[in-house]
This record gives structure tokens, sequence and C-alpha cells, in this order.
């Protein structure tokens, strides 16, 4: 069964949030600009620990 929203299965929604970890924010995309990690240039669970971490306030 498929989430809703881009039609991904749990493996590839897990996959293209850590793909995040390589990238950097684009203000007219998402009203944010800067890397979405301190680390952007290589993959590691930063991403996901930033999406928990209720003091950024994402």
């Amino acid at each position: 069964m498929k989430p809703y929203g881009f039609n991904f299965n749990l493996t590839e929604t897990v996959a293209i949030l850590g793909a995040h970890n390589l990238g950097r924010t684009h203000v007219n995309a998402t009203g944010f600009k800067g890397p979405w990690t301190t680390a952007n240039n290589a993959l590691s669970s930063a991403y996901y620990k930033n999406m928990m971490n209720a003091t950024l306030n994402w």
C-alpha cells in the first residue's frame, strides 16, 4: 500500500527524504534558504534528527 502524496512506498519515502542531506533549500520552493544539515555533502542521519528536533521549528 502506498501513502498519499507522491505515491511512494515506505522505502522510497525514506530514500528521498535521506537525499535531502545532499542538498539545500531554495527560497522559491520552500520559503527557506540554506542547507538542510550542517554537513550537506555527505549522507548521514542528521536530516532525520533535525526533523525530530522541535527547537528548530521546522
